[in-house]
């Protein structure tokens, strides 16, 4: 006899895939921005699936819809999970972390979605708004320039 092994690459008897990433860049601090990813049942046919949400990064505030479900059959295919996020405050930074989701009924057959997001430090003015903000901090000293400026 020969031993013979076949490798899928699907997890044995585990449910749960999903799909995805999240990655947002040049994000203003406290914007809400927004993205998905999706959720699926590769078990057996006719199985059934009930999933949650179980944890996410602790930087920004986040909102999932759905943040859990039930009776996903494979027949079915994969659902999106839509993704609402408002920014952290700080400015020139990188944030990263991933969200987890689990089969309810087996808490070992999880998956997660890798998640990033950065705040730039930019400032960009116009010309005619520089020259404004001279005008307000200095009345006077442009006289010919405040004319123009206004008409």
């Amino acid at each position: 006899t020969i031993p013979v092994t076949l490798t899928t690459g699907k997890k044995i008897h585990e449910k749960l895939f999903c799909n995805g990433s999240l990655s947002w860049v040049d994000v203003k601090p406290e914007s809400t921005i927004v993205g998905s990813f999706t959720v699926e049942n590769v078990g057996v046919a006719l199985s059934n699936l009930s999933w949650k949400i179980t944890s996410w990064p602790d930087w920004g505030t986040w909102t999932f819809l759905p943040s859990e479900g039930k009776n996903l059959t494979p027949e079915y295919g994969p659902i999106t999970i839509n993704v609402s996020v408002i920014a952290p405050k700080k400015r020139n930074n990188e944030f990263s972390g991933q969200i987890t989701i689990i089969n309810s009924e087996n808490s070992s057959d999880y998956d997660t979605i890798p998640v990033t997001l950065a705040t730039p430090f930019q400032f960009q003015f116009t010309l005619v708004e520089i020259l404004q903000m001279l005008l307000e901090r200095y009345p006077h000293a442009f006289p010919l320039l405040r004319l123009l400026l206004n008409s």
